[in-house]
């Protein structure tokens, strides 16, 4: 994925986090950002291309929530307990059905 492909521009991510907007930390920010865009999209089981009618702001806001947590707490953790990205990407709720 690229950052022209993101659903979630670095601007958002930089507004979310309440970030300074000199770009010191572009690169970090970038890196977090695109990870955590594949972890979702992974997650829950749906290619972002696939949406139609512009993307859905629960997995905006689950691309946030992931972004955030990476940039924050870059050392690798145990995760056992679900997170409030998992719940809103949750595959159940965004699985494409195909028809037959």
């Amino acid at each position: 994925m690229t950052l022209e492909e993101c659903p979630v521009s670095l601007d958002e991510l930089k507004k979310h986090l309440r970030m300074p907007v000199d770009g010191s930390l572009d690169e970090e920010l970038t890196t977090v950002l695109l990870a955590s865009a594949e972890y979702i999209e992974g997650f829950c089981g749906r290619k972002f291309s696939t949406f139609e009618g512009g993307f859905p702001n629960t997995l905006k806001a689950a691309i946030l929530l992931k972004a955030s947590s990476l940039f924050e707490n870059p050392a690798d953790a145990l995760d056992e307990r679900t997170t409030a990205s998992q719940r809103l990407a949750n595959p159940r709720i965004w699985r494409q059905e195909t028809t037959v």
